[in-house]
């Protein structure tokens, strides 16, 4: 898949290195509390879950890359939302991607994947309060406020569907 400026692939073993990289930053971890101590077994564990769910085609996880010069933009999924058969998006940027528009664009076309070429009738984009630049990014692409909901350690939450 692609789009303007980046080239997303399935997520695989060789991207690891880049995306845990990118989990050890607190910045880009702000507003994803449980990544944020985490052990490398622990992210490591993550990550091979990923995996699993794509070879399960229980979930779509992607890597972003420039077209320019092939830097690891961030990392996008389609997933289940745990305990449920819900499907959420999800974003994670590098820090030197970010106020660039590129959060909507991936996010867009993740979402087309999505609805197009998945089939998925509802997707749900989950943030932490707080987090207003992905509250923007999936009001854009037209997602909805579905409920307002606490996850474990008493995280506050916000659920909008698409």
């Amino acid at each position: 898949m692609e789009t303007p400026r980046t080239i997303l692939t399935e997520l695989a073993i060789e991207d690891f290195p880049d995306v845990l990289k990118m989990f050890k930053d607190p910045e880009t971890t702000t507003y994803i509390k449980h990544l944020q101590t985490l052990t490398d077994l622990e992210y490591g564990t993550i990550l091979e879950n990923r995996l699993n769910q794509m070879a399960n085609k229980i979930g779509y996880h992607w890597t972003a890359r420039s077209k320019i010069n092939d830097d690891f933009v961030g990392a996008l999924n389609l997933s289940p939302i745990p305990n449920t058969e819900m499907m959420q998006i999800g974003f994670q940027l590098r820090r030197k991607y970010w106020n660039q528009g590129l959060a909507f664009e991936l996010a867009k076309r993740v979402l087309e994947f999505g609805t197009v070429e998945a089939g998925l009738k509802t997707i749900y984009g989950v943030f932490e309060k707080d987090n207003i630049a992905s509250r923007k990014v999936l009001e854009k692409l037209g997602f909805e406020v579905e409920a307002n909901r606490t996850y474990h350690e008493g995280i506050e939450v916000y659920s909008y569907s698409h």
